[in-house]
């Protein structure tokens, strides 16, 4: 087993596949680090992850359970069922999704939440009860102060939409924000 083995490319390749994004900064190795201890309940090292990518320059292969271990996380029993099947993955457009979530059901009546999204938009919303929201305050975005939704899942890193009611608390459409880059959720 050695860093030039293709196999070590297809398992990247696939990490960022299930992730939803590339490793590209450290950050982005931190939030798949924490990623895979959500999923697998097991801690591999943000620099272990970079060497796997070959970000350091450090040459010190992972170990054999550590492979396993990645090879879980994107669907496999371990990485040597991994390797006999790489010819064969093929990445659907339905899969486990691994993300930070907040159901409408875990906030109490009156709670805040600090909604964002590229390039520059945010909303704060106060939780009225079973899945329904009222803007406080938004801007720049086409979603306005005093509009009412529902919405009974947030996640963030990914795009928000809500049935947004304007006439008498009817429904009038369906709105989605931060289509391409997906929204910022925080509790206020």
């Amino acid at each position: 087993m050695n860093k030039n083995d293709s196999g070590f490319e297809a398992l990247c390749k696939a990490l960022e596949q299930v992730a939803g994004f590339k490793m590209t900064t450290p950050a982005n190795f931190e939030r798949l680090s924490e990623m895979i201890f959500h999923w697998q309940h097991v801690k591999v090292s943000t620099s272990t992850l970079k060497r796997l990518w070959g970000y350091t320059q450090q040459t010190v292969m992972p170990h054999r359970s550590t492979l396993d271990v990645l090879a879980g996380f994107v669907g496999y029993k371990d990485y040597t069922a991994f390797l006999d099947r790489k010819e064969e993955v093929e990445y659907t457009q339905s899969d486990v999704a691994l993300v930070d979530a907040l159901k409408a059901e875990d906030l109490q009546v009156g709670e805040r939440l600090h909604i964002s999204w590229l390039p520059n938009r945010f909303c704060i919303v106060e939780h009225q009860g079973n899945g329904h929201f009222l803007v406080l305050k938004a801007e720049n975005a086409k979603i306005h102060d005093g509009d009412q939704f529902s919405c009974h899942l947030m996640i963030n890193h990914e795009p928000l939409t809500v049935d947004l009611m304007r006439d008498k608390g009817r429904s009038t459409m369906v709105y989605t924000a931060g289509k391409k880059d997906g929204v910022t959720i925080r509790r206020l």
